[in-house]
């Protein structure tokens, strides 16, 4: 089972709902350089979900037009910001596919990183935006996974 685990794209600044906030220029230009690195040969992609923010379902549909993945996005509520990293995991776990693409926000995303890699989510991990952590293991749980690489824009 590969798990790609991505934050979104940079984003507009604090001045409007945080759920409403859209990518800038930036974003769209370093979620591009990352979907690239995605095309290698050595990577395959069944399954993107996303959150319903619109910077992550918007850093979503760059990297599926760029891998010119054929699937349709799953919206997930539970990929929020502030979402459960048990919950996460269960869903994760619980769709179809061995590769799955998840796009979303810190502090989650730094959560299950840790979470996945070494069962504790007390001590999340930080991304940067527009960047992709690669793990690998049998089954999506806690502890259960291993990083095996990353992707970063230019």
């Amino acid at each position: 089972m590969n798990l790609y685990i991505m934050r979104h794209g940079r984003a507009e600044p604090h001045v409007k709902p945080d759920s409403l906030r859209a990518l800038v220029a930036e974003g769209v230009l370093e979620t591009q350089q990352v979907a690239a690195k995605l095309q290698a040969p050595s990577i395959r992609i069944d399954t993107i979900v996303t959150s319903p923010y619109p910077r992550a379902q918007q850093t979503a549909r760059i990297v599926k037009d760029t891998l010119g993945f054929q699937g349709k996005l799953i919206l997930s509520d539970s990929i929020t910001p502030e979402g459960d990293v048990k919950k996460t995991t269960h869903m994760l776990d619980s769709l179809k596919g061995e590769n799955i693409l998840m796009v979303s926000h810190l502090p989650l995303v730094g959560h299950l990183l840790s979470y996945l890699t070494s069962a504790n989510s007390a001590a999340p991990l930080t991304m940067n935006t527009a960047t992709v952590a690669h793990l690998h293991g049998e089954f999506i749980a806690a502890g259960c996974m291993q990083y095996k690489d990353c992707f970063l824009p230019e």
